[in-house]
């Protein structure tokens, strides 16, 4: 998980302690450019924990479970730039490519 920089745990602190001291949420965002919800997860986060021991990385997976593999993707970025060069009509769609790549582009029954 990387790590994020000093600046930015910096902000962050400045954000939680802020809000402790009895700043309102609206304000700090307000003085810091970031939304309400940004102050309120970090202080969220924070609570009840020595901002010492608050872990600030990034708590969202690196890549999504469900996302279309890059083999898959390349090929379909191929036959659309292959389409988009080639197609009279200028068919280059969905429709287009699942045509162009034939019946293997059908997706499993759910």
């Amino acid at each position: 998980q990387a790590r994020p920089g000093r600046a930015l745990v910096r902000c962050i602190v400045a954000m939680v302690q802020s809000v402790r001291k009895g700043e309102a949420l609206r304000s700090v965002a307000r003085r810091l450019g970031v939304s309400v919800g940004t102050v309120s997860h970090w202080v969220e986060r924070a609570t009840g924990r020595h901002l010492a021991s608050v872990n600030f990385a990034n708590d969202k997976p690196g890549r999504a479970w469900n996302r279309t593999p890059a083999s898959v993707e390349t090929r379909i970025l191929r036959t659309r730039t292959a389409l988009r060069k080639r197609s009279v009509l200028g068919e280059y769609g969905a429709d287009a490519i699942k045509a162009a790549l034939g019946e293997n582009s059908e997706r499993p029954a759910k």
